[in-house]
């Protein structure tokens, strides 16, 4: 579970836990909660979309407030990941999400995937690099996994809403550049998108009076599947190096190459949901196919359709990728789709 320090430096540190009590237990409101902008410079469902939601489930299990899988047992925020985890390094903002005094900060944690440097790395770190801000009346936001080097405000310094903060970084215990937002009242962990209720929120949907402003909950729009990373590679990769997002799409690639790869990663996807994987060559036929139907939830679906060169060179001009989902019961209905295209050379 994720932890901040009020400073750096120093020897005897007050350390605020951001884990927070259950969502069901009895407690008192506290004066207006705060209006919640988008905590993130970006523009969602093209640059940045919600990877996973807070957590509804008090048990073992694991439930968002739709009711879904998109969330992990114990996960106390909404995590905004960006859609290309390459633009990290040219600096994507992370905005105050309402205007307060900030009381603690971390700066210089590497980033790093966890999975690279494992958890004992970043332990009592594992928000990474990150701000609290205190909303008054109780009411606080956490911002987590910020880029090192990055985080602007002082503790005790006021911030204003939509003011940049940092920048969406790799730090602490995640293995994708996002950032986690934490909202609490006192020890109480709040879902933004429900709202201030006094017991947990057993139906699912958009609570009654949730904390987004209207444009910051029109732009999160819950979008059960979601293809998160795709594109074409010149050899077969490790799956585990899919899994890891390692592999990077290639815009042209060798007609020499052994192999042709087209790589993917599915947020949310769920049981019953059906998967297209389909390579097209540049004369407008399949070079590769394969067809899934989900036995599963999963959070994250990683995997790739491989060809071998049919001969001593490929075909060269412009190969087509296309994923399609399908959507079973659990997701809704519709299709999701996404094409990717690289030109062979």
């Amino acid at each position: 579970m994720p932890e901040m320090t009020a400073r750096l430096g120093t020897s005897a540190l007050a350390t605020l836990c951001l884990a927070g009590a259950g969502l069901a237990s009895a407690w008192a409101l506290a004066g207006e909660p705060p209006s919640l902008g988008l905590p993130i410079d970006c523009r969602v469902g093209a640059d940045c979309f919600v990877m996973q939601y807070v957590d509804h489930d008090e048990g073992k299990g694991h439930r968002d407030f739709q009711c879904r899988h998109r969330t992990y047992d114990g996960h106390s925020g909404t995590d905004i990941a960006l859609s290309d985890p390459t633009t990290m390094e040219k600096g994507v903002a992370v905005l105050a999400a309402a205007g307060g005094k900030v009381t603690a900060r971390r700066d210089g944690v590497a980033d790093m995937n966890v999975r690279d440097q494992g958890s004992e790395a970043i332990r009592h770190r594992e928000c990474g690099n990150g701000v609290i801000i205190d909303h008054g009346d109780g009411w606080s936001t956490q911002y987590c996994h910020m880029r090192r080097g990055t985080v602007l405000p002082r503790v005790g310094q006021n911030v204003k809403a939509g003011e940049r903060i940092g920048e969406i970084g790799l730090s602490g215990d995640t293995e994708f550049p996002h950032v986690h937002l934490t909202v609490r009242h006192g020890n109480r962990v709040i879902d933004p998108f429900v709202g201030a209720v006094e017991d947990i929120h057993t139906s699912c949907g958009v609570g009654e009076r949730p904390l987004w402003n209207r444009s910051a909950l029109a732009a999160l729009e819950y979008r059960p599947v979601t293809v998160y990373r795709s594109g074409f590679v010149g050899t077969k990769p490790a799956p585990e190096d899919v899994r890891r997002f390692r592999v990077l799409p290639e815009a042209t690639i060798d007609a020499g190459s052994p192999s042709l790869t087209l790589f993917f990663v599915i947020i949310g996807l769920a049981r019953h949901d059906k998967v297209l994987v389909r390579i097209v060559g540049p004369d407008g036929g399949t070079v590769r196919e394969f067809r899934h139907t989900a036995d599963a939830d999963r959070i994250i679906q990683a995997g790739f359709s491989n060809a071998g060169r049919p001969g001593p060179r490929w075909k060269p001009g412009r190969y087509t990728g296309l994923i399609e989902i399908e959507l079973g019961p659990a997701s809704g209905t519709g299709t999701v789709r996404q094409e990717v295209s690289t030109e062979l050379r």
